[in-house]
């Protein structure tokens, strides 16, 4: 990550990903409440999850903003 941003490009770890797919799989195996709470307010999940070092950008996680993604 730090590598390729030295560089300019525009690199994500993934964590936010993970963290948004999370509350289907809860749902999945029928967790339904902790996946509607998940939902909700995940901010918790990202403190634990994120790396120090990229603390900064729990708050404004990169969203890509394309006519072309759903």
């Amino acid at each position: 990550m730090r590598a390729a941003r030295a560089r300019g490009l525009n690199a994500q770890a993934g964590f936010e990903m993970l963290i948004q797919q999370m509350p289907h799989y809860l749902r999945y195996f029928g967790h339904i409440d902790a996946a509607d709470a998940l939902r909700a307010d995940a901010d918790f999940l990202r403190e634990i999850i994120y790396p120090p070092a990229m603390h900064g950008e729990i708050a404004q996680p990169l969203r890509y903003h394309s006519p072309s993604v759903a």
